[in-house]
């Protein structure tokens, strides 16, 4: 009969592998890297109100937003009000304009959309 003796080294400390935790917390990371929603940088306009706003029907070509500042941007890009002129006639376009932004610049930025032709022009606002 074969006689095992114990073993002399139970009192140590036994080497933990942790290359398989590793492994998890690394795959754990890459899940949640692609799975988190990104978030995009934004403007922060403040609509005016309206009791007779309707939900557009369609996504438009072109959104022109018009910041308090003045600041004029076409899909999120500044632009000057002569870059305007270049959105083709047959385009649809929402403007979205801050409540406390420039009238004037509004009024400037409809004429020359107006001018151009463009064919349908939105003026985003907010439900009351």
């Amino acid at each position: 009969m074969i006689h095992l003796e114990p073993n002399d080294d139970s009192d140590e400390f036994s080497p933990f592998d942790i290359t398989p935790l590793v492994d998890i917390v690394f795959l754990l990371l890459i899940f949640f890297l692609l799975t988190a929603s990104f978030t995009y940088p934004t403007m922060h306009l403040k609509l005016p109100q309206s009791r007779s706003a309707k939900a557009g029907l369609h996504r438009p070509d072109y959104t022109i937003s018009i910041l308090r500042d003045g600041e004029i941007l076409v899909n999120n890009r500044p632009v000057s009000i002569g870059t305007l002129g270049k959105i083709p006639p047959n385009s649809s376009v929402l403007i979205l304009e801050d409540t406390n932004g420039p009238y004037g610049r509004f009024v400037e930025v409809l004429d020359r959309l107006m001018i151009k032709g463009v064919a349908e022009i939105s003026i985003a606002t907010k439900k009351k």
